[in-house]
């Protein structure tokens, strides 16, 4: 990408999304997929994969996807999706972590994961500010799952 002009900046936006695939087992094998799987989101189930993926914050480009089952979660693919020189690191709720936190702490560096509730109360008005403005900058990572599901269907 270098030889291109484009160069990865400071800031990494991670996510991912589930991929749909059909759980019947009514076809020429009589069986699914060994290598998609099942997760609830919500209230929802779902059967198929997960595609992660790390953006440049800055030019929006994925420079970093990882694929796997649909149960595992998201935070598991976390070190794949950043290529290590990240000033900030912008992601949704599932990726908090406190061990994550003490490892990317630090001068000059800017950890932008949504805040969560604690359980059974609600959601600080200061952090759902917080949580406003981190999600006008992860926008930027839907972009890719757009593409993806849009015109590869």
């Amino acid at each position: 990408m270098a030889d291109q002009g484009i160069t990865l900046r400071s800031g990494t936006l991670v996510d991912a999304t589930i991929i749909d695939a059909p759980s019947s087992t009514k076809n020429e094998a009589k069986a699914r997929d060994p290598e998609m799987s099942s997760t609830k989101k919500g209230n929802d189930w779902f059967f198929g994969m997960k595609a992660h993926v790390g953006v440049d914050a800055e030019s929006g480009i994925v420079h970093s996807v990882e694929t796997t089952t649909a149960k595992v979660h998201d935070s598991q693919v976390w070190d794949e999706l950043l290529h290590g020189a990240e000033t900030s690191v912008w992601a949704d709720k599932g990726y908090v972590s406190a061990a994550r936190e003490a490892a990317f702490g630090g001068p000059g560096k800017f950890r932008g994961v949504m805040r969560k509730a604690p359980k059974g109360c609600a959601l600080h008005p200061a952090d759902a500010h917080i949580n406003r403005i981190i999600a006008m900058v992860r926008a930027r990572v839907e972009h890719p799952f757009r593409m993806l599901k849009r015109q590869f269907g």
